[in-house]
């Protein structure tokens, strides 16, 4: 998926980020690079996560969510 598909499929004004244009997210997170994923969503820079997440959902993406080290929501999508 592109992205620019990805970004019509989400909720108005979501900031969507390549993943490898965030190293130092992880690098911050002590994490590894998810070389499976390609985009990444931030909970604190989307306007309301649940929809984000329904948005995903119902148009059959696959995304994980996990946690990081502040405790807030990522999203890490295919």
């Amino acid at each position: 998926m592109t992205y620019n598909n990805l970004l019509s499929k989400l909720p108005k004004d979501t900031e969507l980020h390549y993943v490898q244009d965030c190293t130092q997210f992880f690098s911050d997170n002590e994490l590894t690079i998810p070389t499976e994923y390609k985009f990444i969503l931030f909970s604190e820079t989307t306007d309301y996560f649940p929809d984000t997440v329904n948005s995903l959902k119902s148009n059959n993406i696959d995304f994980i969510i996990k946690k990081d080290e502040w405790n807030y929501n990522y999203i890490l999508i295919k």
